[in-house]
């Protein structure tokens, strides 16, 4: 896929650009003063929601004790089924990500940096926008990122109630970082339940334009294929939607407590700076 503009992460790592994915914005560094805002909302019926989630997925000691995570699959533009699919690997380790996707353009890659977010573009490592690189949740993973926000006291965590999601009923809550002023700009979630086996269905999220985190795109990405890997059900199907395009990306493995080494997640000596 192409990118559609200059305010987009290019989409040729159009996994990276639609999963902004992982994993919490703890390793990052907040800028913004906190004294005057608002204290999160935790509403109980939002965190009951969440925990029932979680424990679906494979319970909290299960998720608690994921300390790495390697996902590996391909996508496929929904308007070209015959053109040639993109691979992906999605690393991550606590709140550090790696994200590399590699398709006829070369790769792309996305990285935390241990708290300087970076991007390889055409062979050029390039400094991320921190403000984007802090959207990064481990949406692939909905049982990481969940915990992650229930954990979180800086995170809000509302309960919506009953709604319907592509004919079907759901529950919905809204969440999002409320730690500084650009929380509630860049990291609003809605995310989507079946109201009997609370598993995921969807989250609807925000792509934030690199030079504005005052604007941002609308995202969405659907679960469906929910697969046992270790314990923890993993979806191996995923829906993607930013704007007008669709991708469906397939996980063709994942693989949890690896020891990966925390040099995976920054960029050569030098670079992104």
């Amino acid at each position: 896929m192409r990118p559609f503009d200059r305010r987009f992460a290019p989409l040729q790592g159009v996994v990276v650009a639609f999963l902004l994915a992982f994993i919490t914005q703890a390793g990052f560094a907040q800028s913004q003063p906190t004294s005057s805002l608002p204290p999160p909302v935790r509403d109980p019926q939002a965190i009951a929601v969440l925990q029932s989630a979680i424990t679906a997925l494979g319970g909290t000691s299960a998720v608690a004790a994921i300390t790495d995570a390697t996902v590996v699959g391909t996508e496929q533009d929904v308007s070209n089924p015959g053109g040639p699919a993109a691979t992906f690997t999605w690393q991550s380790a606590g709140s550090e990500f790696r994200f590399t996707t590699q398709n006829s353009n070369g790769p792309y890659i996305a990285l935390s940096g241990h708290g300087t977010p970076a991007q390889q573009k055409q062979g050029n490592w390039l400094p991320w926008p921190y403000h984007v690189a802090r959207t990064c949740q481990p949406f692939y993973l909905p049982a990481v990122a969940l915990y992650a926000e229930l954990q979180d006291p800086n995170h809000t965590l509302t309960y919506v109630g009953p709604v319907t999601v592509n004919g079907n009923s759901a529950i919905k809550i809204h969440t999002f970082d409320a730690s500084d002023k650009v929380g509630p700009l860049v990291t609003p979630q809605d995310w989507y339940f079946d109201p009997v086996s609370f598993l995921p269905l969807r989250v609807d999220y925000l792509f934030p334009y690199q030079d504005d985190a005052n604007h941002a795109s609308p995202l969405s990405m659907g679960f469906a294929n929910y697969q046992n890997v270790g314990g923890i059900l993993v979806p191996y199907q995923l829906q993607l939607q930013l704007i007008s395009a669709s991708t469906v990306a397939t996980i063709t493995s994942a693989t949890f407590n690896a020891g990966l080494s925390s040099s995976t997640f920054d960029p050569p000596s030098g670079g992104g700076q």
